[in-house]
């Protein structure tokens, strides 16, 4: 069994009698043996699954295999005829049918009227603009006084 003959066994019994004593030997026994016996019942449970499983991966396998080798005799044909798409085949398209043509629009598009102009106009009225930068220009003709004109009218 586990390499244990006879006189290892009487030995192991008695070990278990004395420690155990005779009144819960047989309950300790039983017990062992229902344990053995669960044991090995979700082994061959386990073995189940697992044969179950591997009958179902080696079928996924097989499928694959044949898959490839199709595919393979597919590109290692010369024939053009079966590089092209089944729809193509089979409504009669030429290969000009899949070109797109885009006419031409000459209408400028919104936002392509501030990519084409200069920078400081607007777009929409094509006045220049004033500079952004807070500093007014010495040809700057607007209604609003200059600071020097504000700061002597608060004095």
């Amino acid at each position: 069994m586990f390499g244990i003959g006879l006189p290892e066994m009487i030995v192991i019994m008695a070990v278990a009698l004395i420690v155990v004593g005779p009144d819960k030997l047989p309950e300790l026994a039983r017990s062992l043996a229902k344990g053995l016996n669960e044991f090995k019942k979700t082994m061959n449970q386990v073995k189940e699954n697992l044969s179950e499983e591997s009958k179902i991966i080696s079928s996924v396998q097989e499928d694959l295999k044949k898959t490839t080798g199709a595919i393979a005799g597919k590109l290692l044909d010369n024939d053009p005829q079966i590089w092209t798409r089944e729809d193509d085949i089979n409504a009669g398209d030429t290969p000009d049918d899949d070109i797109i043509e885009v006419d031409t629009i000459n209408e400028e598009r919104p936002w392509e009227k501030d990519a084409l102009q200069e920078p400081g106009k607007d777009a929409a009225s094509e006045t220049e603009l004033p500079p952004t930068n807070g500093v007014r220009q010495e040809n700057d003709t607007s209604d609003a006084p200059s600071r020097e004109e504000a700061h002597s009218s608060t004095q």
